[in-house]
């Protein structure tokens, strides 16, 4: 070899050997952790993103149980504080994030903006001061 001491890659799975790197992820390099255990790194990252899906959708049947109950109309500030008043601490964000796996859309929306057709504040005033405003050169500027 090259001189070098190497961790005896044994013949163990892989969920074994992705638990592995983690452990020692803070002491060694991710490249040479994954080199060692012949695991590629697209692999070991693509192991994390599967298991962080798993953890979002921890509480799902919670929040599709809720939702449900509200007739569709709760959304993740809502939610959110049931779950609180169950004894389940989540954020907002969180709750966003499984409404959005699990596809639900509250039925009420943010109130938009509504243009007006007539005007509602432009009454005429009449021009009771008359002022009228004269300059004999470009730079001035006076009222008479």
């Amino acid at each position: 070899m090259d001189g070098k001491r190497y961790p005896k890659a044994s013949c163990t799975d892989n969920g074994t050997k992705i638990a592995v790197i983690q452990s020692n992820r803070h002491r060694h390099s991710l490249s040479w952790l994954c080199r060692c255990l012949g695991v590629s790194r697209h692999y070991f990252y693509y192991q994390c993103k599967t298991r962080l899906e798993k953890k979002v959708l921890k509480y799902a049947q919670e929040i599709q149980a809720i939702f449900n109950r509200s007739y569709q109309s709760y959304g993740t500030r809502r939610i959110r504080k049931v779950l609180s008043n169950q004894g389940i601490i989540v954020s907002r964000r969180y709750v966003a994030k499984v409404m959005k796996a699990l596809s639900l859309k509250s039925k009420y929306t943010v109130k938009r903006y509504k243009n007006h057709s007539k005007e509602v504040n432009s009454v005429l005033i009449a021009n009771h001061i008359t002022a009228k405003f004269y300059s004999g050169h470009k730079s001035k500027c006076y009222c008479r």
